[in-house]
């Protein structure tokens, strides 16, 4: 939450480009930083994918450092979650022009909830080159969670609020769920001179999701604590394909500097979901075994969306840069299309607008 609005996890940047973030726990085990912007982004990055308008939330991918650096974690969280985190990076070449940055996680076991356990493996593998002119990196990685016996879920009471449970209570038992996602991201700079700058990035994201993961619930909780619970299990997937082109110069018109940035960038991304909801008599007391219902098979598409936009800014200089000014513009185009189950176009939306700064 940014200035009072929700941000999606779908619209969190990687390298400043959208679509290529795992959803649900975001990894920042091969970050560097993370970077907040509060306050409109839509000139520097183009509109988000879900509309969040309070700012922007961008992963710097981590890279080699010129010293050779090896670090090793061991972590422990409640019940038995016991774990480990490998951080290691090289540079290679007579003038360290190619580095190399890995990271590795792995954790497992039994969680503070009663015979619920999860586990977790995530990788990542950051390459770069650095020469006189030309700029290269790679960054891709595996993100995949799963849990076992037990899932998040929420709770309504039908009228006067009952005494809690033991915090350790399994409220859904029998519930299980994973997801998992893959990115590959490529980027390259290079110099036409001093003064002129040319880059270009391109990456993919696929993933998938299945089980119990959301909307699990207990309602119409009395003062003896019984109530109706409901599973429901969701088959997910997302793809998305994000790139961006564009240019960079620095010039000066007698005393005013210029940086001026002329960059287009594209993200399509496809979605599908199916889901099957089960109810059960349950107690938060003394929890029921949940109804289990699964569906199979690949979900359908459900939307299609593409994001196209066209920017250009100039940051002006003045009195040996401690004054500085930003003027923009940038293009934004969307195009939705969604589909029934069956398939058939169910809708779609084609706009585009303006966004000055």
């Amino acid at each position: 939450n940014i200035r009072g609005f929700d941000v999606s996890a779908a619209d969190i940047a990687v390298n400043g480009m959208y679509g290529l973030a795992p959803y649900g726990h975001v990894p920042v085990e091969f970050a560097e930083r993370v970077e907040v912007l509060r306050g409109p982004s839509a000139l520097l990055t183009g509109i988000t994918p879900d509309g969040s308008v309070g700012g922007l939330i961008n992963l710097v991918p981590k890279r080699a450092g010129d010293k050779p650096q090896t670090t090793v974690t061991a972590d422990y969280t409640s019940g038995s979650q016991v774990g480990g985190h490998v951080d290691a990076g090289r540079r290679f070449g007579a003038d360290n022009q190619f580095g190399a940055r890995v990271n590795a996680v792995h954790r497992e076991g039994e969680t503070g909830v009663g015979e619920q356990e999860k586990g977790r493996d995530f990788a990542s593998l950051a390459l770069d080159y650095r020469g006189d002119r030309l700029r290269l990196s790679f960054d891709g990685y595996m993100s995949r969670e799963e849990f076992a016996n037990g899932s998040p879920f929420n709770a309504q009471v039908a009228e006067s609020i009952p005494a809690p449970p033991a915090s350790d209570t399994n409220m859904v038992p029998g519930l299980y769920g994973m997801q998992e996602y893959q990115t590959g991201v490529a980027r390259a700079e290079y110099d036409f001179n001093q003064h002129l700058t040319g880059y270009a990035s391109f990456g993919v994201l696929t993933g998938h999701q299945s089980g119990y993961i959301t909307s699990t619930h207990v309602t119409g909780i009395d003062l003896a604590g019984a109530g109706t619970g409901y599973s429901v299990f969701r088959n997910e997937f997302l793809d998305s394909v994000s790139s961006e082109v564009g240019l960079r110069a620095n010039f000066a018109t007698g005393d005013v500097g210029h940086e001026v940035v002329v960059g287009a960038t594209q993200l399509e991304q496809a979605t599908g979901f199916s889901y099957i909801r089960a109810s059960f008599p349950t107690n938060i007391y003394a929890p029921a075994q949940t109804v289990l219902s699964a569906v199979s098979g690949d979900p359908p598409t459900q939307e299609k969306r593409t994001l196209t936009s066209v920017a250009i800014a100039d940051t002006l200089s003045f009195l040996d840069d401690k004054v500085q000014a930003t003027l923009g513009m940038r293009r934004q185009q969307v195009d939705v299309t969604s589909y029934d189950n069956a398939g058939v176009q169910s809708g779609a939306y084609d706009e585009f607008a303006f966004t000055p700064a």
